[in-house]
This record gives C-alpha cells, sequence and structure tokens, in this order.
C-alpha cells in the first residue's frame, strides 16, 4: 500500500521494489542453516533478530519523496535476511529435538505457529495505525504515516522477539 499509494509506483514497480526483500531472504535461509549447524541457533536467532528490528527501524523513517536505494532497500535487504533466519534457526533447533516420527508434526505445529503469529501481527501493524490516523490530510500523507505507523507496530514485535532470542538458553548445535 505505501508503494503504490505513498510513493506512486505501479503495482508491476512495487513488486519489483520488494523483490530484494525476497532474495536476501533465500540467501538468509542458506546462511542461517549453515551458520546454525556450525556455531548454533542462539547467534543466528540474535543475529536475525536484530537485523529484523533494524531493518524495521530503516523502514519506519522513510517518507514519500525518499529514495529506493538509499532510504527502502537497505531496509527491506536486512529484513528479509533477519525474519529468515531467526525462522530457519527456529525450524533446525526444533526439529533437531524431535524423534524421527515426531518431526513432521513439530515442523507443522512450528510452520502453523509462524503462519498465524504473522497473519495476528499483520492485523495488528495494519489496523492499529489505520484507526489513529484520522487526522491526517490527503491520501499520500494517510498512506505514509500509516505505513510508518505499521512499521513501528511491527518493530515492537521485533525488539520483543530479540529480547526473546537474548534471554533464550543455549542449545546444542545441529550435526546433521
Amino acid at each position: 500500500m505505501y508503494l503504490q499509494q505513498g510513493r506512486g509506483d505501479s503495482a508491476v514497480e512495487a513488486g519489483l521494489h520488494l523483490l530484494p526483500m525476497g532474495i536476501a531472504a533465500v540467501l538468509g535461509a542458506v546462511l542461517a542453516a549453515r551458520l546454525t549447524h556450525r556455531i548454533g541457533a542462539r547467534f543466528v536467532q540474535r543475529a536475525g533478530a536484530l537485523a529484523s528490528l533494524a531493518g524495521l527501524l530503516l523502514l519506519s523513517r522513510v517518507d514519500s519523496d525518499d529514495s529506493y536505494t538509499s532510504s527502502l532497500l537497505p531496509g527491506f535487504v536486512l529484513l528479509g535476511l533477519g525474519v529468515i533466519g531467526v525462522a530457519v534457526a527456529g525450524q533446525i533447533t526444533a526439529q533437531a529435538g524431535a524423534g524421527a516420527g515426531e518431526a513432521g508434526g513439530v515442523s507443522g505445529v512450528l510452520t502453523t505457529g509462524y503462519q498465524v503469529g504473522g497473519a495476528l501481527g499483520l492485523a495488528l501493524a495494519t489496523t492499529l495505525p489505520a484507526e489513529h490516523s484520522g487526522g491526517v490530510s490527503g491520501v499520500v500523507s494517510a498512506a505514509v504515516e500509516t505505513f510508518q505507523d505499521g512499521i513501528l507496530v511491527a518493530a515492537g514485535f521485533a525488539a520483543v522477539n530479540l529480547v526473546l532470542a537474548l534471554l533464550a538458553p543455549a542449545t546444542p548445535r545441529s550435526h546433521s
């Protein structure tokens, strides 16, 4: 919504602008898996949580006339790397603790948790700011302010995730 209404991107431009976040997530998944096996999940989860928070904080500062490459791209890349880092390390940790007959169930429960949590987080990050942006005049200003406020709500969730990652106990390294 922000890319199209706040910046004036077409649907194709908005999709292309989001592509680096997807590429970062794919590359981040490979990197997170390797790092989790080498140095353990706790470091990867902490780094992912920090990258997610940093990316969201960068994105919370954008305006309608900011440059894509200097304002949006770094936030998108950090967010793509961070979210997938947390998810991959969590999935590997969960699978490592599961027995051979439990792996599918554990994976299903964890994936469902990610999906439901993401959906609830998205709902909160979009509806809370939208309800409080009634005083903003103009479609562009409203889109930008709602985006910024929504990203700050998401950053709050990311901050909680970072605190939980910092408090998480050490887990044994996976040797698979």
